[in-house]
């Protein structure tokens, strides 16, 4: 992965921008004039907030990054801590590894995935099922892993933009 280009975004796109991940968070987490950089790479696009990665824009979506104050505002799936491991591996959350539901959501929404004992973000994940169904299945796939921390692009941000 390379950074193709780096610059800070203007005041309409900048606010555009905030807005729409203040309401990705279901709450205020930035003020509107918080300055906002924009890094091309040949994988995504990467928006940093006081020169820290916030989310990014992958395939037209836009994702928080694990490491950032957006991620810990979502609604959080806690898992135990034998499925800690296999996230941050990558794989889907699975309804056995569930140990609680925090907030409400539907299907499609993103959600954090979080320790059950230290309570950290580990992923970004979208819901497959929405909230309360969740908390009623005994098996099967409740989340699709997105971003997780140690995968390319959260290494990427750690070696070359921090």
């Amino acid at each position: 992965m390379r950074v193709v280009s780096k610059h800070p975004l203007r005041r309409r796109e900048a606010k555009n921008l905030l807005t729409t991940l203040n309401k990705l968070a279901g709450r205020e987490v930035y003020g509107e004039k918080e300055a906002v950089e924009l890094v091309k790479t040949d994988v995504a696009s990467i928006y940093l907030i006081g020169g820290k990665p916030v989310a990014f824009e992958l395939s037209g979506r836009l994702i928080p990054f694990a490491s950032s104050p957006l991620a810990d505002a979502l609604p959080k799936i806690v898992v135990d801590a034998g499925a800690v491991p296999h996230i941050c591996n990558g794989a889907d959350v699975m309804a056995p590894g569930v140990v609680n539901v925090v907030g409400d959501f539907e299907r499609g929404s993103l959600v954090a995935v979080v320790d059950e004992r230290h309570r950290k973000v580990l992923a970004v994940a979208e819901a497959l099922e929405p909230s309360a169904a969740i908390a009623e299945m005994p098996r099967g796939k409740v989340a699709k892993n997105l971003h997780y921390v140690g995968d390319k692009l959260w290494r990427f941000v750690q070696e070359k933009l921090s």
